[in-house]
């Protein structure tokens, strides 16, 4: 069994591989664009008070009684179905809905359940972790007209809030944060936005759920990491990596997309993730499968130490640690 999701999907699936009462149930998983968020159980609990407030159940005697008698229109209005992808504010939270750490199915956060997996003796499932690399692309709302907007939104939405849970000055926070994504480098403070939205939110949790994978005794259950980096060829020009592009890729789909003719390099890239994919779902030997990939050598295993990635574009091509040193960066300014 493979088990594979994109963006809340990968929430999921990187859930099933954390929990201790999924193990046995699959022996790969592939985790597209999304990290293990959970919740506690205290702000679930506040939320689902604050939902039931907004609603005319607040002094129910039966509350779930209640809201089961609702009509759908006014538990939508209480509890609307934003998943906050888009936003702006600090964090990889996922909105209001998604797992809680409950204390009974998850008994500890995700990255330490699996920490605490690994290093027990095996086998342990395959896993595959990747991003793409313009994810925020069709994403971000907020307008970035120029680079003075650029660095307004990075020290108030970013710098302010690391600066007061660490005790960093804001201005050094600040000028950290331009100095790695510098607008000037970029082709409109825009692209420079996506490129911070992007690490923050899908690349650097990426790595550090990738680092929690990595097997002390054995490379060979190491996890394996992608990174989506093709732009396709529209009649329009190149449209981004962007957050769920790669789906077209991993599934072929190309006729649901009316008028589209993929480009032979788009093919290309398509044949490699449905190969690579399909292979990881059809191997059953223990304890690590490696997808196949046509490229010489194959798919190296991911290690701190190597930060080896497998870059689907065309060509196929591996890189070491694509943009690790700014994660780096944003786990030494959350230090306090």
């Amino acid at each position: 069994v493979l088990l594979f999701g994109e963006s809340a999907g990968a929430v999921d699936t990187s859930l099933h591989v954390a929990l201790p009462s999924s193990q046995g149930l699959f022996q790969a998983a592939i985790i597209q664009s999304g990290s293990p968020v959970v919740r506690t159980l205290e702000a679930a609990s506040e939320a689902g008070q604050a939902a039931v407030a907004d609603t005319s159940c607040g002094s129910a005697s039966d509350i779930a009684a209640c809201l089961r008698a609702l009509p759908v229109e006014d538990l939508v209005r209480a509890l609307p179905g934003s998943i906050g992808i888009g936003s702006v504010s600090l964090g990889n939270a996922a909105g209001s809905y998604g797992p809680v750490l409950d204390g009974r199915l998850v008994s500890d956060t995700p990255l330490a359940l699996i920490r605490a997996q690994r290093a027990a003796p095996g086998p342990h499932p395959a896993v595959v972790v990747g991003s793409n690399s313009d994810e925020l692309a069709e994403l971000l709302a907020v307008p970035v007209p120029t680079a003075e907007a650029y660095e307004t939104i990075v020290r108030t939405n970013l710098a302010v809030p690391i600066a007061a849970r660490t005790g960093q000055p804001v201005a050094e926070v600040t000028a950290t944060l331009l100095a790695t994504y510098p607008v000037a480098s970029y082709p409109t403070p825009r692209d420079a936005l996506v490129d911070v939205y992007t690490d923050l939110r899908f690349t650097c949790p990426a790595v550090e759920l990738l680092a929690a994978l990595e097997t002390p005794s054995s490379a060979t259950t190491n996890p394996r990491r992608y990174l989506f980096a093709r732009r396709a060829e529209g009649r329009n020009g190149e449209l981004p990596a962007s957050h769920g592009r790669e789906l077209l890729y991993v599934f072929g789909s190309w006729r649901n997309i009316p008028l589209y003719d993929p480009t032979d390099a788009d093919r290309r890239v398509s044949s490699a993730m449905l190969g690579a994919w399909a292979s990881l779902a059809a191997q059953s030997d223990r304890p690590a499968p490696a997808p196949t990939v046509p490229l010489v050598g194959g798919w190296p295993s991911w290690s701190a130490s190597l930060g080896s990635t497998l870059v689907f574009d065309d060509p196929l091509a591996v890189e070491v640690a694509p943009r690790e040193d700014r994660c780096a960066m944003w786990r030494d300014l959350a230090t306090p």
